[in-house]
């Protein structure tokens, strides 16, 4: 599939691509010893994305003010960007999901008649963390750490609301049945099919390293969607054999690995600018 054939189907918001260079720098390991981003890493992506200059700064301004992500100068007078904690809490249950576990972490919420507001954000926070509806005011999904989804809870105001429960797999086929029909297994797996022979393409070999590291940081997003927001919130076990999630980790760390020092020098290229301007 070509750039703009790729785009067009899996295009990327305008705040997405924001927070993209911001969560890489986080949990990408390639990243790990470089600066945080400043305003030259957000823009150069979003522009590749399509986004305008005046987009980018009233994005960027709406994030600020709405504080998805936080700015601050560092030692040599530069602006840096970092992720709210609640983007931070996502982040660490992202990268360290029970992958081998068969148990699940329920939520039951509960709210007044009248308090649709906090139960509108309550069901936001939990789309988030990748809980999905299992039947009514109870959400569900394969078990994930404790701690950083309960401090985003207690920062909003929701513990006298929601609650956590760990839950072993109950072993019940009327239960697998009707989670896999809630969860849509079987477009999941269409899905991810699709999008690992697309994303294989977009990020081909013979790209040189500028194009090759922007297509990276822009596929960024939407491995994120597929891999954390749209994967079914089930054990491994509940997987079809022909569900290709864990060969879709390995193509695009595999990917990765073979194109490390592009990105790096991709990265180092625009913090560059920085240096040159103070």
């Amino acid at each position: 599939m070509n750039k703009q054939d790729y785009m067009k189907k899996y295009p990327v918001s305008l705040i997405d691509l924001i927070l993209t260079p911001i969560i890489m720098k986080g949990y990408n390991p390639i990243l790990k010893d470089l600066p945080p981003p400043g305003i030259y890493h957000i823009r150069d992506l979003c522009s590749f994305g399509g986004y305008s200059y005046s987009a980018i700064q009233t994005a960027m301004s709406r994030a600020k003010k709405k504080g998805e992500i936080m700015e601050y100068i560092d030692d040599i007078g530069v602006k840096r960007y970092k992720l709210c904690r609640m983007y931070q809490n996502i982040g660490e249950i992202a990268r360290k999901s029970y992958e081998d576990s068969d148990d699940f972490t329920m939520i039951i919420f509960s709210f007044r008649t009248n308090d649709e507001i906090q139960r509108r954000k309550a069901r936001k926070i939990l789309n988030l963390f990748g809980f999905r509806y299992f039947t009514k005011n109870v959400y569900i999904r394969k078990k994930i750490l404790e701690k950083p989804f309960m401090d985003t809870i207690k920062t909003e105001g929701l513990e006298q609301n929601v609650f956590l429960f760990h839950c072993e797999d109950p072993h019940s086929e009327f239960f697998k049945q009707k989670l896999l029909k809630q969860v849509h297994m079987k477009e999941a797996v269409q899905r991810t099919i699709d999008y690992k022979k697309n994303m294989e393409e977009f990020l081909s070999a013979d790209l040189n390293g500028r194009e090759y590291s922007r297509r990276y940081f822009y596929n960024g997003p939407n491995h994120n969607k597929i891999c954390f927001d749209e994967e079914p919130p089930v054990p491994e076990s509940y997987f079809p054999h022909q569900y290709p999630m864990k060969e879709l980790k390995q193509s695009i760390t595999s990917i990765s690995e073979n194109r490390i020092n592009d990105i790096i020098e991709y990265y180092l290229e625009i913090e560059n600018k920085y240096k040159k301007n103070n």
